[in-house]
């Protein structure tokens, strides 16, 4: 986002030669966790970097300059999870007689991919910001580790993944969705579900600027 802060200082460089910041104030802010927690925005109106409207006719309007190739008026809302399985280990030469957790947990981040589809069906994109586009939500495994060592059937695997999920859907709706997947999924294997990282709800302020931009 380095681009996008120097973008953000000359946007308002550039309003003010133009004589458009007369009447209100710009405030360029800068945050930290942009990835993983989003506490740095969640802090800027508590300590009072976003200034509020008082005056009667005046708004507060936030801009955030993401490198996007068109406006983004709504955003996603996104979970991430660490699903923990455990297996049977077993020797090599009998691996009929173990559990094999990493294949299991392939088998389980696929019922994902059958989930993240279903999001995308035209019947669940019904956010007027998202329609016309091809993928909008996107599931991502991120982070994978288990076993010991190759000639023993891997009694233990993790991974992490981030969940995208429109807006108009509750967070816990989202969980209750990822959590039947992966259970329904019926691995025989154990399987822990735990939630870190970044757990936002839905931002939402769409303006009507695709109709506007097709006009």
């Amino acid at each position: 986002m380095k681009a996008g802060v120097v973008s953000m200082i000359y946007a308002v460089v550039a309003l003010r030669r133009m004589g458009y910041v007369r009447k209100g104030s710009v405030t360029i802010c800068t945050v930290i966790e942009e990835e993983c927690t989003g506490n740095g925005a969640l802090a800027s109106p508590l300590q009072s970097l976003v200034p509020e409207s008082s005056k009667a006719g005046m708004k507060t309007a936030v801009i955030i300059p993401e490198p996007f190739p068109f406006i983004v008026t709504a955003q996603l809302g996104v979970l991430c999870f660490r699903a923990s399985i455990t297996g049977k280990p077993y020797h090599v030469l009998q691996t009929s007689a173990g559990s094999n957790a990493i294949e299991g947990a392939y088998a389980l981040y696929s019922s994902l991919k059958v989930l993240e589809e279903k999001y995308n069906e035209p019947k669940c994109n019904a956010h007027p910001a998202f329609q016309g586009m091809e993928h909008p939500v996107n599931f991502n495994l991120g982070k994978i580790g288990g076993g010991n060592w190759a000639s023993s059937v891997p009694s233990n695997c993790w991974f992490e993944t981030r969940v995208g999920f429109f807006p108009g859907v509750e967070i816990e709706d989202a969980k209750r969705d990822v959590e039947t997947t992966l259970h329904e999924a019926e691995i025989g294997l154990g399987l822990e579900i735990s939630y870190r990282g970044f757990h936002a709800v839905v931002l939402c302020c769409y303006l009507n600027i695709w109709k506007e931009k097709e006009k």
